[in-house]
């Protein structure tokens, strides 16, 4: 939902922007949420933590296979 609204006020004022999220708990799992949050944590903050260096590591190749003025962001 956070995301959601920074992509809309970026899509407003026309600055591209991109978001990497993780999951933690479920809305609709017979679970309680607190459980739910507690279980998942650590995974999720590792899975959010490889999959942000990953993008980086993406980018930053791409970013020196051409001249910073020809990266066209997406």
């Amino acid at each position: 939902m956070e995301a959601a609204a920074v992509a809309w006020v970026g899509h407003l004022h026309a600055i591209p922007v991109g978001a990497v999220k993780t999951i933690t708990d479920l809305v609709d799992s017979p679970v309680a949420t607190e459980a739910q949050f507690v279980e998942n944590l650590a995974t999720a903050a590792e899975t959010l933590r490889s999959k942000t260096l990953a993008l980086l590591e993406r980018l930053a190749a791409t970013a020196l296979d051409k001249p910073a003025d020809q990266v066209s962001p997406r």
